[in-house]
């Protein structure tokens, strides 16, 4: 944390000093290492952060998957998508159980090849059962813009015990996707759960406007104000 301290004040040439002194007494454990590489991701020093990742991995006679998911957040970054998605498969196969390289595997790919963003969590219900797979793929495919994929996807999902982002995700994803019904009575629930989030009032606008249902749509309104409208 202190590494990180110094890299958001900008007193980089202090940073690199304290992290070469902490990478010395540590020199082979790869996860303090990595830890140090991430401070560097955290605050866009990229050279540094792939320094200790490759540093991490040389520690580990490369078998971190922790590094290779530092490292493809780094390509991630810099937007190389191939690289990046090496680098996440890397961590897969080094550590199986991790949900965190599937989802980056994943994000990686949402937008222009979904099949394989939902290919790729479908394989990790296999082996982490104990997860709510559809979930995961339900916000994947909500930041995708893929919004009826996010619907069947929240569909499997049992909305009592998610939380207000999801459920927002969810309500929206409806609403985009045509069906105004549902996503009128996901704003009704998400509100029922937190009536301060703004986002429900605000789809539970558009949906009643666009059902026709004009005097409730108006009452609506005055719910909001005219910075939310």
């Amino acid at each position: 944390e202190e590494i990180g301290e110094m890299l958001g004040k900008g007193q980089n040439v202090e940073a690199v000093k304290a992290a070469t002194a902490l990478y010395k007494k540590n020199k082979k454990n790869p996860d303090i290492i990595c830890a140090i590489a991430r401070q560097f991701l955290a605050n866009k020093d990229l050279d540094g952060a792939t320094d200790f990742a490759l540093k991490a991995q040389e520690a580990s006679k490369n078998k971190s998957a922790a590094a290779h998911l530092i490292l493809g957040d780094i390509w991630y970054t810099k937007d190389d998508a191939g690289n990046a998605t090496q680098e996440y498969l890397q961590a897969i196969e080094l550590d199986p159980k991790d949900p965190a390289a599937y989802i980056k595997y994943a994000n990686v790919y949402k937008d222009k090849f979904p099949d394989e963003a939902v290919a790729k969590l479908e394989a990790l219900a296999v082996e982490r059962p104990d997860l709510d797979v559809n979930l995961l793929i339900g916000r994947c495919m909500s930041k995708g813009n893929h919004m009826k994929r996010a619907v069947h996807a929240f569909d499997k999902c049992n909305k009592d015990v998610m939380g207000i982002d999801d459920i927002s995700d969810y309500a929206f994803a409806a609403f985009m996707s045509g069906d105004s019904k549902k996503a009128l009575n996901l704003a009704d629930f998400g509100a029922a759960k937190n009536d301060t989030a703004s986002v429900f009032p605000r789809l539970r606008l558009y949906a009643l406007t666009t059902l026709g249902e004009n005097e409730k749509a108006i009452e609506a309104s005055k719910t909001l104000s005219p910075v939310e409208l």
